[in-house]
């Protein structure tokens, strides 16, 4: 925890710098600065945000402005060859390009902000010497080293296992310097140890990750003959996603076929979906709806039997976790999934059995009260809401 010499208050503007941010907003990261910079302003005079391709202006919980600019991220393949070419992480090389420099330059030109917020420890290199009373926070997301090293473990591409290696020995070079610049925003505690291995007694806060609330709910009666619905939300550009999906059919799907046969059905729900979950999905005759409406992603959720987070290895799942309960719908989780901060309701399940995720789904169907679970999981979530979150942030 920072000491009373690194206090700081929200009396001057805020800026965010989020160079991997597309609006609208659709990956766990992108959700979660674009959240964070709207409530922020709930608590201060203004925040700038700077996304991809975009500068928002947010006032009192607006969006009062929006000024597009010309940009793009680099393609996984050149942010990948410019990391391995340059010793860096592959990260800073796929985000943070000239472009995006330049804009934050000029944003420093033209306001005089108390704080800024860099998502990423990949985007603190963007920003200039900070001036005096100026307080720099960075937004880690996740264990960066854990991150990486399970990429290291997982993929099979030498190409990425190289990327993930070279990534890693940035991280191991960086760290230390950049926790002399910044405070550390975790979302977990064992982020926050993760981190602690390379950079002992670094500044940091433990800043839970939010989710958004479904106001007033409806969810659809449940009968013996009505379908089971389970949906996979996320980003579904990353490996991780991929390996979590070749993970629940591997490990999963036949358990639950065999016990609900037609009834069951799979639902793969999130933004930029890859050639590998295209094929995946079509393989098994499972349902993609790629880049949906926020509004069309609630409803999508109301509609779940479970939500399922199938990972043999994860970080940076949390979102999707609470998300499931900000919808009132409990979920089937591995052990790997597992929220740190979050007493685990009874009706959900963490655990890598088959037959338990049978056993917990088998348990639901049966549950006599269902609506009263519902709203259970609501106020459950509602502890975890962006406004909660922001506020005890600020």
């Amino acid at each position: 925890m920072p000491n009373n010499e690194t206090m700081w208050s929200l009396e001057q503007p805020v800026l965010v710098v989020a160079p991997h941010l597309i609006h609208p907003a659709r990956n766990g990261a992108d959700i979660s600065l674009e959240r964070v910079a709207r409530f922020l302003s709930l608590h201060t005079v203004l925040v700038d945000l700077v996304g991809c391709d975009t500068v928002r202006r947010y006032q009192g919980g607006d969006l009062v402005r929006e000024t597009p600019f010309a940009n793009r991220m680099r393609s996984k393949r050149v942010g990948g060859v410019r990391a391995l070419l340059k010793r860096s992480h592959y990260l800073l090389e796929r985000f943070n390009t000239p472009q995006i420099s330049r804009i934050v330059e000029q944003m420093f030109v033209t306001e005089r902000y108390g704080t800024v917020l860099a998502s990423y420890l990949t985007t603190l290199p963007l920003l200039p010497i900070r001036m005096p009373g100026q307080r720099y926070l960075v937004w880690t997301h996740n264990d960066d080293f854990k991150w990486f090293e399970d990429l290291l473990q997982q993929v099979k591409n030498p190409m990425g296992r190289q990327v993930a290696r070279v990534s890693l020995n940035w991280l191991q070079r960086a760290v230390p310097r950049l926790a002399q610049e910044a405070v550390f925003l975790h979302v977990t505690e064992k982020d926050w140890q993760g981190f602690e291995r390379v950079a002992p007694g670094h500044r940091h806060l433990i800043v839970s990750i939010g989710t958004d609330i479904d106001v007033n709910p409806v969810w659809p009666t449940v009968e013996e003959s009505s379908p089971i619905i389970l949906t996979f939300t996320g980003g579904l550009a990353v490996q991780m996603a991929t390996d979590a999906l070749r993970h629940f059919h591997d490990t999963f799907e036949a358990t639950l076929k065999a016990a609900f046969g037609a009834r069951l059905r799979i639902r793969v729900v999130g933004s930029r979906p890859s050639e590998a979950v295209r094929s995946m999905v079509a393989q098994n005759v499972w349902e993609l709806y790629a880049d949906v409406s926020d509004e069309a992603l609630s409803s999508l959720l109301r509609e779940s039997t479970f939500t399922i987070l199938p990972f043999a290895y994860a970080t940076g799942v949390k979102l999707k976790l609470i998300r499931s309960l900000g919808s009132g719908i409990p979920f089937l989780s591995t052990s790997q999934s597992r929220f740190d901060r979050l007493e685990l309701p009874t009706i959900c399940c963490c655990s890598d059995d088959p037959q338990q995720w049978l056993a917990t789904a088998n348990a639901w169907i049966a549950l006599p009260d269902k609506l009263g679970a519902h709203r259970a999981l609501l106020e459950v979530a509602r502890g975890y809401s962006w406004p909660a979150c922001v506020r005890a942030l600020a």
